[in-house]
C-alpha cells in the first residue's frame, strides 16, 4: 500500500549519516585509548599483578625467594589441611600486637583533629596575624617524612655516644636522662606525638575552609543575641561541617592502620613500635616466611578495604542529604 502525500505536506527527509563525524568519532576513542594505554599497563604491572602474586603466596608455606619447590597448603592432606598461613595468623596474638601500636596512633589522631578544629575556629573569626600562624601550622605538612624522622630524631635520641636535645636539656637542668623508646607508651606517644605535628596542618585547612562557606550573617545575628565564641561553635560552625570531621575521623582510622614512615625510619628495631607493615616486611624479609607476609598484607588490604567501604558509604548517605 503506498503511502499518499498531500499537496502541501513535505515528504518525510531520511536523516543523512556524515561519514566525517564517524570518522572524528574514531579518532577521538583512538586518542583515548592511547592516553589511557601506558597508565593502564603500568597500573597492571606494578599493582595487580602482584597484588594476584600475593593471594598466590598466600596459600603456599614459601621460604625466601630462592625457594623453587614451595608447598601448596590445601595440598598436604587431611591433617594439614587446616595449619595453613591463615589459620596461624588468627590463632596467634603475636601477630596482632601491631593493632595495639594503631591504637596509639588513632587515639592520638583524634586528639589531632580536636586541636585542628580549635585553631580552625580561631582563625574563622580572623584575628590579627591569622594568615601568618596558619601558614607556620600547616608547613608541618609540606615537609618529607624522612626528613621530619631524622629532624625529631635528634630531638629524641638517647645512646652512649650522644644525647638528644631533649635529654640535653633535662640533663641541664638536673635531670636524668630519658629512654624514650625503651618502653611501650613512652615509645609510641613520642611518634604518636609527631604524627600529630606533622598532620595537624592538613587538618586544620580541610576544617578552615569548610568553615568559611558558613554565612558570618549567622554569626553576627548571634552575637546580637548575646552568643559567646563556644555557642556559635556548638550549635553553627560545627553542625555545618559535621560531615567533613566524621570523614576525617574515617581516615584517621585508615592512617593508623597503615602507618609506617615515621616508626621504621626513628625505630627500625624496636618491638614496642612495629606496625602493621613493618611487622609484614620483618616477616618476609627478616624471617624470610614470604607465604606468612603475604597472609598478613591481605588481612591488612581486607582491613583497609572495610574502613574504604564505611568512608564510601558515608559520602553517598551525606550526598544525599
Amino acid at each position: 500500500m503506498e503511502t499518499m502525500t498531500l499537496p502541501n505536506q513535505e515528504a518525510p527527509k531520511k536523516k543523512m549519516v556524515n561519514p566525517g563525524h564517524n570518522q572524528l568519532k574514531i579518532e577521538k576513542i583512538l586518542l583515548i585509548v592511547a592516553f589511557l594505554a601506558i597508565p593502564l599497563t603500568l597500573l597492571i604491572l606494578f599493582t595487580y599483578v602482584p597484588l594476584v602474586d600475593m593471594i598466590k603466596y598466600s596459600l603456599y608455606h614459601y621460604k625466601g625467594f630462592t625457594d623453587t619447590n614451595p608447598v601448596l597448603v590445601v595440598g598436604n592432606g587431611a591433617d594439614e589441611l587446616f595449619v595453613d598461613n591463615y589459620y596461624t595468623i588468627f590463632h596467634s596474638a603475636d601477630y596482632w600486637k601491631p593493632l595495639e601500636v594503631s591504637g596509639v596512633y588513632l587515639l592520638a589522631s583524634i586528639i589531632q583533629i580536636a586541636i585542628a578544629l580549635y585553631f580552625a575556629t580561631v582563625f574563622y573569626f580572623r584575628p590579627v596575624g591569622a594568615s601568618f600562624f596558619k601558614a607556620v601550622i600547616f608547613i608541618s605538612s609540606l615537609l618529607n617524612g624522612v626528613a621530619i624522622s631524622l629532624m625529631w630524631l635528634l630531638v629524641f635520641k638517647n645512646d652512649s655516644q650522644a644525647q638528644g636535645v631533649m635529654n640535653t636539656l633535662i640533663e641541664a637542668c638536673g635531670g636524668e636522662a630519658v629512654s624514650w623508646f625503651n618502653g611501650f607508651w613512652s615509645a609510641n606517644i613520642v611518634l604518636a606525638f609527631i604524627s600529630v605535628w606533622r598532620y595537624l596542618g592538613n587538618n586544620m585547612v580541610m576544617f578552615a575552609g569548610t568553615m568559611e562557606s558558613v554565612s558570618r550573617d549567622e554569626i553576627e545575628a548571634s552575637e546580637i543575641d548575646g552568643a559567646g565564641k563556644w555557642q556559635q561553635f556548638a550549635h553553627i560552625l560545627l553542625p555545618e561541617i559535621k560531615n567533613i570531621v566524621f570523614l576525617n575521623l574515617i581516615l584517621a582510622v585508615n592512617g593508623a592502620v597503615q602507618a609506617f614512615e615515621i616508626p621504621y625510619i626513628m625505630t627500625p628495631n624496636n618491638s614496642y613500635t612495629q606496625t602493621f607493615i613493618m611487622k609484614t616486611m620483618h616477616i618476609a624479609f627478616v624471617d624470610g616466611d614470604i607465604g606468612l607476609a603475604s597472609t598478613l598484607g591481605i588481612v591488612m588490604l581486607i582491613i583497609v578495604c572495610f574502613i574504604a567501604v564505611i568512608q564510601k558509604t558515608f559520602e553517598k548517605k551525606t550526598e544525599g542529604n
